[in-house]
């Protein structure tokens, strides 16, 4: 259920480590931390490829702590899935994901162990170091949800299947999602009538050379990944609405 307040909502996605230029984006957009109604809403990938991850973290948390769990929504991307992979035995995963997707900066930078030296340890080993460099960081990682709901949008990292009742998606695939075909998919005929936000694929994708923000032509899907991890932008979507819930974590 909404409370009927209008809330501006500061939409950004696929940071990937880069803290610098996603503290300059919210504050270009006019994001403020000490304004109720101003909420920061990150549509997954956080980590991976920049090297400031920690902070990114460290920061969102500094907002929680201090304006309580509303301020800040984190939904989870694939790279945030990746480190579920250390709860696992397969060291493969792990590696592979180090080298394809630039999982060991993140991870070297949650355990201080030098990039050359990430593959003398375990899976086990590496999550011992977070857990004791960053206690309650992987629980709450694993408790983020996939998408977020307001009166009038549905937020997610990379969209989803609309011919599959939104109940029954299975969001680890979601994550993975191709977000551009469904540029002129009539959600409509789907049931869906909010307007769909996703991050994932960079904008160029979609014509945007600039990376800008890119509206689908019927006006229903934004795509907001300005590239920043591949020489584009951090983009911000700012939007006033009513809350109403999150689900699937």
């Amino acid at each position: 259920m909404g409370d009927n307040m209008l809330y501006k909502f500061f939409v950004t996605s696929d940071l990937h480590g880069h803290y610098q230029e996603f503290l300059k984006a919210i504050k270009k957009a006019g994001f403020s931390e000490e304004d109720s109604r101003h909420i920061l809403l990150i549509c997954g990938d956080m980590f991976d490829r920049g090297r400031e991850n920690t902070k990114i973290y460290l920061y969102i948390k500094s907002l929680i702590d201090q304006y309580g769990d509303d301020k800040v929504i984190v939904l989870k991307g694939n790279h945030e899935l990746f480190f579920e992979d250390l709860d696992t035995d397969d060291q493969y995963r792990v590696f592979f994901n180090y080298q394809y997707n630039r999982f060991d900066m993140t991870i070297s930078d949650f355990t201080n162990i030098n990039l050359d030296e990430l593959r003398n340890y375990s899976n086990f080993e590496i999550k011992e170091l977070i857990n004791k460099n960053y206690p309650n960081f992987l629980n709450w990682l694993k408790h983020l949800p996939f998408y977020y709901e307001t009166k009038n949008y549905i937020f997610t990292h990379a969209g989803f299947s609309p011919e599959i009742p939104f109940e029954q998606t299975d969001w680890h695939q979601a994550v993975w999602t191709k977000s551009e075909l469904l540029e002129f998919v009539d959600l409509t005929k789907y049931g869906i009538t909010k307007k769909l936000v996703m991050g994932h694929r960079p904008t160029i994708l979609l014509g945007e050379f600039d990376y800008d923000i890119h509206y689908s032509p019927d006006k229903q899907k934004i795509y907001i990944d300005g590239g920043c991890a591949y020489g584009g932008k951090l983009n911000v979507l700012v939007v006033e609405d009513e809350k109403t819930r999150s689900s699937i974590s």
